[in-house]
């Protein structure tokens, strides 16, 4: 659902949500990956899938980049 619609953040938080529970570490990070280039700081939730782009990375243990 995310990938044709990358600027539905409900639809990127369900999705994000998903992959957590069932354990997909790599899908927290790359399907917001993914979703994040048509993003810009000019949009309301640009701050939200920041936040979940990082936990993903955090998850696969990428912490510098989550940091950054």
């Amino acid at each position: 659902m995310s990938a044709a619609y990358p600027h539905d953040a409900l639809a990127l938080q369900a999705d994000h949500q998903i992959d957590f529970f069932i354990g997909e570490s790599r899908l927290l990070r790359d399907r917001i990956a993914r979703a994040r280039p048509p993003w810009s700081a000019s949009l309301a939730d640009h701050h939200a899938v920041l936040f979940i782009y990082a936990f993903g990375l955090k998850e696969c243990g990428e912490y510098t980049a989550a940091e950054r």
